[in-house]
This record gives C-alpha cells, structure tokens and sequence, in this order.
C-alpha cells in the first residue's frame, strides 16, 4: 500500500480497521480481517489547499502519530510540522 516508510500504526476500539501513517503523509485505513485499503488520507500543509499538496508530495509533512477516538468514529494525526489533525 505505502511507497514510503510506514512510521505509525493505529487499531480501531473494535478492532476492525487499521490505519496506518507514513513519510509521505498518507494515511492508510486497513481492514483487519481481510488486510484490504478501504480509504486513502492525504495531509496537507497549512496554507496550501489539498490539491496543492496532492501535486506535491514532497510538500507533504510525514505522519508520524495516529490514534483513533474512543467511539472509533474520528482518528487523529499527527506530524512534526506541528499539526495535529481530526478526520471523520
């Protein structure tokens, strides 16, 4: 899935999906049981728009923290650009 370093992990409370982070700013969510990608995160930096960044992957920040909200229903990034983002 990743084409760069994998730098964090993170189980759901239910344990039916994984999220993954990476170098590159992607963030993979992960079936547990079947190991099948069922969505793709991409970080972008303050002030560039998503497409910006998607253009630019150097301009990505890694990922380098993930953990999931206790309901499951949000997961929180975080990177070394200072910015720790919530996605639903």
């Amino acid at each position: 899935g990743h084409q760069a370093t994998v730098t964090c992990l993170a189980s759901s409370p239910d344990g039916q999906h994984v999220a993954s982070g990476s170098t590159d700013g992607i963030i993979i969510i992960w079936n547990a049981k079947s190991g099948a990608a069922t969505s793709t995160l991409r970080c972008h930096n303050i002030g560039r728009t998503p497409i910006e960044s998607f253009r630019d992957a150097e301009s990505r920040p890694a990922v380098t923290a993930l953990a999931y909200s206790a309901n499951g229903q949000r997961l929180i990034s975080g990177s070394p650009d200072g910015v720790v983002r919530v996605w639903d």
